[in-house]
């Protein structure tokens, strides 16, 4: 019976394909899924990815910057001990925000947004199975405003300690290393145009002494000979791919900076470094590697060594630590305390307006005290008068 049962259905089978042939309808198999182990998964993405910046439709350092977030997804997988693309399924991804605590939301979502560009690419090579390529595999992290705060702005008391303490204590120290004393002016001379351009560290670091002009501006007042000394920088290599200007209050200390340079290249060094070290060179380079810039993580850590070694009461509106960006937000914050009109500070930062109306929630409105609850002293009696418009009768 069973043998009768299962003849009848592949004769069913059979005819089914014959009229399907007729009609004109191909029918596919499905293409089995490819094995492959997720480190060569992930330098396939990669590899895929730099094709583009060879084309230069996306930066190398946007090649750099995926590279280093896909690196916690790696982690992530191994933790959970996934081997292969093949063994991900619908659930796999659902304790990535517990295993990256410690690190800020913004940053475990541009993480998730990193991991979904990679299964993607996985889905199109196949690389997932089948039944689950068609789900949505990366967990939703929600950002609510007080996780954009966390690069807080620096208070003007906490700053005084900063500042003083950068330029007398660490700028200043002896040290007999060559090196150190280079490094050591250098990261004071960083943290000063940080601070006064609000420019982004990367900014910074790419920034090349054929676009600063150092501008007289004449002396500071009557009674104060000093001269003022204003910084014009262009910046070509942004964030946002919009060049564009910025004028800042550190001239004298980039001026100061590149004649130390200068001093530092005649004395240490012999007539090589002048064909590396010209007015193409980076305004932060490191003379002890062939004129390159420094290195991001050695200005973030320097900082924070820094912030942790000082008593700094923080900011009124964040429970969260300083760190590199607060010196784009404290700028952004002066800015605001100013009154500079939000269109010429977008321009100048190449920040979107939405964003910088975020920055409103945290100002310290009290620093503006005396001038909001300012006495209308001097003013006389207010003979303001109502006008009747109608007719009484």
């Amino acid at each position: 019976e069973a043998q009768r049962k299962a003849l009848d259905i592949y004769t069913e089978l059979r005819q089914l394909d014959k009229l399907a042939g007729a009609s004109g309808i191909i029918v596919k198999t499905q293409k089995r899924s490819k094995k492959a182990s997720i480190e060569i998964s992930i330098i396939g993405h990669l590899k895929e990815m730099q094709k583009r910046a060879d084309a230069e439709l996306v930066t190398q350092e946007y090649i750099k910057t995926k590279e280093y977030r896909l690196r916690h997804v790696k982690s992530y997988l191994e933790f959970k001990q996934i081997k292969y693309v093949i063994d991900i399924i619908d659930n796999t991804f659902d304790d990535y925000a517990l295993f990256r605590r410690g690190t800020t939301k913004v940053n475990i979502s541009n993480e998730i947004k990193a991991l979904s560009q990679w299964l993607n690419w996985c889905r199109e090579s196949r690389q997932l199975k089948a039944d689950v390529a068609s789900l949505k595999l990366t967990p939703k992290v929600l950002i609510k405003g007080e996780d954009l705060t966390a690069n807080p702005p620096i208070s003007p008391g906490d700053w005084k300690k900063i500042e003083r303490y950068i330029r007398v204590d660490y700028a200043g120290q002896r040290v007999n290393d060559r090196r150190g004393i280079y490094w050591r002016k250098c990261f004071h001379t960083f943290v000063m145009t940080a601070k006064n351009s609000g420019m982004r560290p990367k900014e910074l670091l790419n920034l090349r002494w054929s676009d600063v002009n150092i501008v007289d501006m004449g002396q500071k007042s009557k009674s104060d000979n000093r001269r003022h000394l204003v910084a014009e920088i262009n910046i070509r290599k942004t964030k946002t791919k919009e060049p564009r200007q910025v004028p800042a209050n550190c001239g004298k200390q980039l001026k100061e900076w590149l004649e130390f340079q200068k001093e530092f290249a005649g004395r240490y060094y012999s007539e090589g470094i002048k064909r590396v070290f010209n007015k193409d060179s980076y305004v932060f380079c490191n003379m002890n590697n062939n004129c390159e810039p420094y290195s991001l993580s050695q200005v973030q850590q320097t900082l924070r060594a820094i912030y942790r070694r000082l008593d700094l009461r923080e900011h009124w509106s964040s429970d969260k630590p300083y760190t590199l960006y607060s010196l784009r937000s404290t700028f952004i914050d002066e800015q605001l305390m100013k009154d500079t009109p939000i269109a010429v500070l977008s321009m100048m930062t190449g920040n979107d307006p939405k964003a910088l109306m975020k920055h409103y929630q945290q100002l310290d409105v009290l620093r503006k005290t005396r001038e909001l609850t300012a006495l209308p002293i001097g003013r006389g009696k207010d003979d303001k008068q109502s006008m009747e418009l109608r007719d009484n009768q």
